[in-house]
């Protein structure tokens, strides 16, 4: 995600336009939840918990129409809410020092 952004932008301003100044900064906070996800997972779970509902809350009240409405929530806050949830079932697991067996 972080090099196709990067991609993006760096082609949009070789077509000289100024608007693709706006895609280095997502990458730039993909690369920074990385980085907190690899030294606090914990913290990264939550981080992406709240992020997922922001994203869908945002997505929510774009949309004029419910089905609308609910469709863009899901699409656009259920990956980071899914990811955040892993995230911390994952954490959970590894401090009680058990594995989980299938």
């Amino acid at each position: 995600m972080t090099a196709f952004l990067l991609f993006m932008g760096i082609g949009e301003m070789a077509g000289e336009d100024l608007s693709s100044v706006a895609h280095p900064i997502p990458a730039l906070l993909v690369v920074i939840l990385i980085f907190l996800v690899r030294k606090q997972p914990a913290v990264g779970g939550v981080v992406l918990v709240i992020l997922g509902m922001l994203a869908a809350t945002y997505s929510y009240e774009a949309m004029s129409r419910l089905p609308d409405k609910l469709q863009a929530a899901l699409l656009m806050g259920s990956p980071f809410v899914v990811s955040g949830l892993l995230l911390l079932v994952a954490v959970a697991v590894a401090r009680k020092g058990s594995a989980v067996s299938l």
